[in-house]
């Protein structure tokens, strides 16, 4: 999938899938990595990009 708010591309694998239909989401429209970013400023925290650290 690609990212809406870097263009980057990431993976939405399957256990994940089954798990957001499960609950009734919507497949994420971003990357993890912005996933976190906007949670941290959603609580009011700005962070820079290289604050964030890179999932394995």
């Amino acid at each position: 999938m690609k990212c809406r708010e870097c263009g980057e591309r990431f993976r939405f694998e399957v256990e994940e899938q089954k798990f957001y239909k499960s609950k009734g989401f919507a497949p994420p429209k971003r990357c993890p990595k912005c996933r976190e970013k906007k949670w941290f400023r959603s609580m009011g925290i700005e962070l820079p990009d290289d604050d964030l650290e890179e999932e394995s």
